[in-house]
């Protein structure tokens, strides 16, 4: 039988055709994964856009009577509390063509202002249609103002509910419920780079030394039943910054004398490191110096112990030197002058 060759041209033709669409081209495939990727990070920006911010307010903790016998007794207090909630890229892969796959998830910062501590960082998921939130301890690091470094974790989960720009829940610690917080939307911006918590950090921590930074003047009174008296001693305590490894961190020093010792000071004097410890309730000052001489090794040990009390400018602790335990120690501080 003879095939006209236009028939023949036309068969060629709509077989060509019908394998080019059974056989989609590689270009093609790898568009469709890019408009997947490109759509994945869309819905995840438009998700998140509604909870990215700074929330402030206040919590409500339990704490235990200052200065009771009691250890059962509790008191409901009132934080300020600070929780800023961003995002951040995260790497999911790569996909057939060995592009990284990168799309943003959440992160939360959490941050109690009644004193300066460590930033916690957390892990966030959130639930568009519930307004819920939950988060966990993503970061470890150092927990107090006398570390190095801005973010820490103590087994810290958050259970919140965002309903429009309020934000409350509750913060549980390993040891349970630590309290409930009730926060409204301040701010659109949020610290999240490392270097910005690390600036922050310091410049909180500084503050906070400088508003306790001063000259204290007391007594120190021998324990009952010594021999020696009460003698006068004086602690000019000072804010410093220190460079370490190219970081800059905030840090106090004291410089110890007794007043009675007028014919030549620097036989009491001390040079003493300082760590103030806002990890305890109340917060510990603990002042301390080493060295000695070939004679005497230990002879410049000294460590005075104590709760300072911010609001009255009044310290109370213990001084311990090389040969035991020397007396209590009560200092104020002075009025501070345009100078200091």
């Amino acid at each position: 039988m003879k095939i006209s060759r236009m028939m023949l041209g036309l068969t060629l033709s709509t077989s060509m055709i019908a394998c080019s669409g059974a056989a989609p081209s590689m270009g093609s495939s790898a568009n469709q994964e890019t408009r997947r990727y490109q759509d994945d990070r869309t819905k995840l920006e438009n998700k998140f856009v509604g909870v990215v911010g700074t929330y402030d307010g206040s919590m409500k903790i339990y704490q235990r009577v200052k200065d009771g016998s009691d250890t059962s007794q509790y008191d409901v207090v009132d934080i300020p509390l600070q929780i800023g909630i961003y995002t951040e890229e995260v790497s999911t892969g790569k996909d057939s063509q060995g592009e990284a796959k990168v799309l943003p998830t959440l992160k939360m910062r959490y941050r109690q202002m009644d004193t300066v501590r460590s930033d916690i960082i957390l892990d966030v998921r959130y639930v568009e249609e519930t307004g819920e939130i939950h988060a966990s301890s993503a970061v470890s690091g150092n927990g107090g103002a006398g570390g190095n470094s801005n973010t820490s974790t103590s087994g810290t989960t958050i259970n919140a509910v965002l309903s429009g720009a309020n934000l409350t829940g509750e913060v549980i610690r390993a040891a349970g419920k630590l309290g409930t917080f009730s926060l409204n939307l301040s701010s659109r911006e949020v610290i999240s780079s490392s270097s910005e918590a690390d600036r922050d950090f310091f410049d909180r921590t500084l503050n906070l030394y400088k508003n306790i930074s001063g000259v204290y003047t007391g007594t120190v009174t021998p324990p009952e039943g010594s021999t020696a008296k009460p003698f006068p001693i004086k602690i000019v305590l000072s804010a410093v910054q220190i460079s370490e490894d190219g970081n800059l961190r905030a840090a106090l020093k004291a410089n110890y004398t007794r007043p009675d010792f007028i014919a030549d000071p620097t036989i009491s004097e001390r040079f003493m490191d300082v760590y103030y410890r806002l990890d305890t309730t109340p917060a510990q000052l603990i002042m301390s110096s080493k060295g000695g001489t070939p004679q005497i090794p230990d002879a410049y040990f000294m460590t005075i112990t104590g709760e300072l009390d911010e609001t009255n400018h009044r310290y109370e602790g213990d001084l311990v030197d090389r040969r035991g335990f020397v007396g209590h120690v009560v200092l104020t501080r002075e009025k501070k002058t345009a100078v200091q």
